[in-house]
Parts: C-alpha cells; structure tokens; sequence
C-alpha cells in the first residue's frame, strides 16, 4: 500500500505543469514527454492588432494576467495563404489575434542555455508556429541528445497584406513592413524574458529559412544595422539580406493599393481597418504577391538593403548563410522539357517584367544541359532550370 501511494505521488509530480513568472504574469505551460521537455505555447507577445490596431505597429502587452495563464497550445495562426506543402491548409484557425511565440526549454537544465530563434518561412505569405515541419521540439532534442542544450523559441507575425502591405498612404502613416516589427518586438521580448526560461538573453541567435531566412537578412541590414543587442549571431538558410523581387516601384504598390480599396468600397487605410478580417483575406490570397512585398520605408530601411551591404552599414557579428536542397524544385514548373521552355520561363523569372535576351542566355550557358547519367533529358532541362532560379532567388547576395 505504502509502495502504491509513492508511486501514484510519483506520477502525479512528474504531471504537474511547469510553471513560470515572467513581466506580464505567471505562464502554466505543458510536458513535453517527447523529448523530456517543457513546453509554452502560444505566448502574447504584443497586444491583439484588431480594430483601431490593425495596420499599426505592434503595441507591447500592458496587462498582467491576474492568475496562471495556459500556454499548452500554440493558438491560431495568422491569416495566411494556404500552400501545397504539409502543414499548409486551411484546417487551421486563423486569426488577426495571432502576435505569440512559443518557447521550447530542456527540462531541468542547468544554468542559463543559449537561445536559438526560429523566423519561419513561407513567402511572406504562410507559416506559423504550428507547422509540424517547423516543431521545435524535435530541434531542442538533437541539442539534447549531443549535449548542447538549447532553448528554442519560434515566433509568429502578420502575413501577406496584413504584414505587407505597399503604398504611398502605408508609407505616409509609416506603418510598412508590420511582419518585420513584429519580429522585432518579438526579439525585445525576449530580452525582457527568456532568462526566467532559463535561457541567456547574451547568446540568441536568430535563424530562419526563405522568406525568414529575408526577415534576418532585415534584421541584420534594417534598423540602421543597429541589432539593440537583440541578438549575436545569424543563420540563413535560403535568403538574406537583399530579395532579388521586393522593393517595387511606388506606382506599382500603388496601382494594387487602389485595386484593394475598389475591391472592399474603401477609399483610406482608416476604412481598411473596418472591413472583416475574412474578407481581407480573402482578397489577398487571391492576389497575394503584390501584397506581400517589402518596401523602403524610413524606418526600418532608410536606402536599398543592397546598398547598406555595398556599404558595410550592417553589425558585424557571425552569420551562416547558405541554401536548403532543392529550395526552389517546389515552384519550378513540371512541363519544362526544352530549352526554349527554360529560355521563356527565366526571362519572366526576374525582379523587373523581363530579363533581356542577353541576361537570359548568359544564364543559360553558366547552368548547361548537363545531366548526370541517370537523368532522363527532358527532367534535365527542369534540373537546369531549378538551379539557375534557386541561385538568382537564394545564393546572389
């Protein structure tokens, strides 16, 4: 009787919820059984970008909760496009109430670990927290099992035309590139409280692939290259810090600003704050790449991201940059067979409307139709046609 009774206390100490006090309140997270693990979910990071806040930089939380507050969930995911790839449907709840991050912490770690945060990719256009590919815990694990420890935080921003949205009214009211600040509250955040996780706000490091692989290359080349102490390493993979199709012309954000404002009887960013979330979205993923590109807006980026590089205007601090396996093999299209077919797809492939024959076809003589052996001829030329786009889109920086 006496062994059984242990045993059931036993059991039930190793439930209970890990908890921890950071500014804003008390957080009750979950255990992680996986990996041995403590788990928060789906913590606020800033406040709600609803009603007036919507098309405003993001807003520190100003409440504290009053008693524990669960965290076992990552919570809806900001309004995205859905995409072809596991994880990328509309079997989510989206919501504009979508400003969290997740952290992933050893259980019973000693002393303060370094950090490592992950800026999801997804085009600007889809991602969150909760994609299974970009589960942490598992990250957390391999640390665990080499012992490295680390703690893992991801974070979530405001997507598509509610993160990016482009025009001279957006750039009058300042209030470009909302993903971006988001991101970055989310960083000032964690300096504030990732020690009570038992991580070290002196060792983060932010990582990212594609378009967050973009979003540290904006945190390494915005701000003035001033990193606030926010981090002291960089990691990117299939990215950086110039986008070979961001920064269009004022005229042709402005053409799709007024498109959007025809299209939801607006006439003023004021009035887009009205329109329901749910139309919005469904407007931008109908047209969503207009409405997801980065500008230069005065306050994170002062000149071309290109020409802060030439420069040296960003911090000088280790950065890892390279490119995943067939990055690009997912949007290379199937019905390349020919060289003429890898000819016109390149020529619309670039920043402007076209590249010029004579661009094109000093691509073409730098990536030959050469396959190896066991390659059929026609799967050759989208091989070819693959490499070329995914070392103009992710290598050229």
């Amino acid at each position: 009787m006496v062994l059984l009774l242990s045993l059931l206390f036993s059991t039930a100490a190793l439930a209970v919820d890990p908890l921890v006090t950071i500014k804003n309140g008390t957080l009750a997270g979950i255990n992680g059984t996986k990996y041995n693990q403590d788990l928060f979910l789906g913590i606020p990071y800033a406040q709600p970008p609803l009603g007036n806040l919507r098309y405003r930089l993001p807003q520190s939380l100003n409440w504290r909760w009053k008693t524990p507050k669960d965290v076992k969930s990552y919570g809806p995911r900001c309004w995205e496009r859905a995409g072809p790839l596991p994880g990328e449907t509309d079997d989510v709840v989206h919501n504009e109430d979508c400003l969290t991050l997740s952290v992933i912490r050893p259980k019973d770690a000693k002393g303060l670990l370094s950090v490592v945060v992950w800026i999801h990719g997804g085009d600007l256009v889809n991602g969150g927290s909760s994609f299974p590919r970009y589960d942490m815990q598992n990250f957390v694990g391999v640390s665990q099992k080499y012992g490295q420890p680390v703690v893992a935080v991801s974070i979530q921003y405001r997507l598509g035309g509610f993160g990016f949205l482009g025009g001279s009214e957006v750039l009058k009211e300042k209030v470009a590139n909302l993903g971006w600040h988001d991101q970055r509250l989310s960083l000032r955040w964690i300096q504030e409280n990732i020690a009570a996780f038992g991580g070290n706000k002196d060792k983060v490091t932010i990582w990212g692939q594609s378009a967050g692989a973009q979003s540290v290359g904006a945190h390494l080349v915005g701000w003035g290259g001033d990193t606030e102490g926010l981090f002291r390493g960089a990691i990117s993979q299939s990215g950086g810090p110039i986008s070979y199709e961001g920064f269009r012309n004022i005229t042709f954000l402005d053409d799709h600003y007024a498109q959007l404002l025809n299209s939801t009887n607006c006439t003023s960013l004021d009035c887009l704050r009205t329109v329901p979330a749910k139309t919005l979205s469904t407007y931008f993923r109908a047209y969503d790449r207009p409405y997801s590109l980065p500008m230069v807006d005065g306050l994170i980026y002062t000149e071309l991201p290109s020409i802060s590089v030439k420069n040296g205007r960003f911090p000088k601090i280790p950065y890892m940059i390279g490119t995943c396996s067939d990055e690009e093999a997912l949007y290379t299209p199937l019905d390349i067979n020919t060289g003429a077919d890898v000819f016109n797809f390149l020529k619309n492939a670039g920043p402007s409307d076209s590249l010029s024959d004579a661009t094109v076809n000093r691509v073409m003589e730098l990536y030959p139709n050469s396959p190896p052996s066991n390659l059929p001829l026609t799967y050759a030329q989208r091989n070819r046609c693959r490499g070329a786009i995914q070392a103009g889109r992710y290598l050229c920086y």
